[in-house]
């Protein structure tokens, strides 16, 4: 089952708000960085569904609507 883009999403921006102190080990970093992948799978999404998703809609301003040339 896939949880819904506007219910998951808060979810994962606010693990992406998690900061790290300058000691912070890359490895430490990487292993936060599977468990975000892992809470968007867990959700019933690909990280690159979920990627297209964010961007598509988390992000309008960089996916203005196109407009259909046949509409006039």
């Amino acid at each position: 089952m896939k949880i819904l883009y506007d219910i998951l999403s808060p979810v994962i921006d606010s693990l992406y708000e998690k900061t790290f102190s300058k000691d912070t080990s890359e490895e430490e970093i990487s292993k936060y960085c599977e468990f975000i992948a892992e809470t968007i799978e867990s959700a019933g999404w690909t990280t690159d569904e979920y990627m297209l998703e964010y961007m598509s809609r988390g992000l309008p301003e960089l996916n203005p609507p196109t407009i259909d040339p046949k509409a006039n």
